[in-house]
């Protein structure tokens, strides 16, 4: 790394950070941040143990990163899906299927459904983790009001529908992630289904 590009050594920075990142979702989804060991983020990241230090502080740094970077990008992934043309049923089908082919969307859920209660975490980050949450379901509820607007949705309050529809994909997504798919497997269509009329 040459000193005499800032702009990028912060860029390699940047990429580094992101490595580590995207390494850890698998490991903090399987493991937990109790049982997770930076030895095993680093292997997954393809660099030394030592190396992540460079990065993050703690594990607990490491783990807030995370859940934050995985909450922003759901959230552009929700603006992505209220952002496309056609109905609200087939923004919602789209959205469902972004979440449910790739797989540290569904890792990632998991470590963010889990992160308010952990330990490990400050308290004003676990105010902040359902913070954006609600940040990133205006989207989800501006397409489910379209939905009703085009007669598709159930009648309802738009926001208690659109929370539905997040458990319910959070809920297909956790039985998938844990092998339950093989037994009952409800797919895009039938998730987004439950709330037409």
């Amino acid at each position: 790394m040459s000193v005499n590009n800032p702009e990028k050594v912060t860029r390699q920075r940047e990429e580094r950070r992101s490595q580590i990142l995207h390494a850890s979702i698998g490991i903090f989804a399987n493991k937990g941040l109790a049982a997770a060991k930076i030895s095993d983020i680093a292997e997954a990241a393809g660099i030394s143990h030592g190396h992540v230090y460079n990065y993050y502080s703690s594990k607990e740094e490491l783990f807030v990163s995370l859940v934050k970077m995985l909450q922003e990008r759901y959230g552009r992934v929700c603006e992505e899906a209220r952002g496309r043309e056609g109905n609200a049923r087939d923004k919602l089908l789209w959205h469902a299927r972004k979440i449910g082919e790739d797989e540290n969307a569904l890792n990632g859920m998991h470590v963010v459904l889990h992160a308010e209660t952990i330990a490990g975490i400050s308290a004003e980050e676990k105010r902040e983790i359902p913070r954006r949450a609600v940040e990133n379901l205006q989207p989800i509820i501006a397409i489910v009001k379209q939905g009703q607007e085009e007669g598709t949705f159930r009648e309802g309050r738009p926001e208690e529908l659109a929370v539905l529809y997040f458990a319910l994909l959070n809920g297909v997504s956790g039985a998938r992630r844990r092998g339950l798919g093989a037994v009952a497997s409800p797919d895009e269509e039938q998730l987004v289904g439950l709330l037409c009329k």
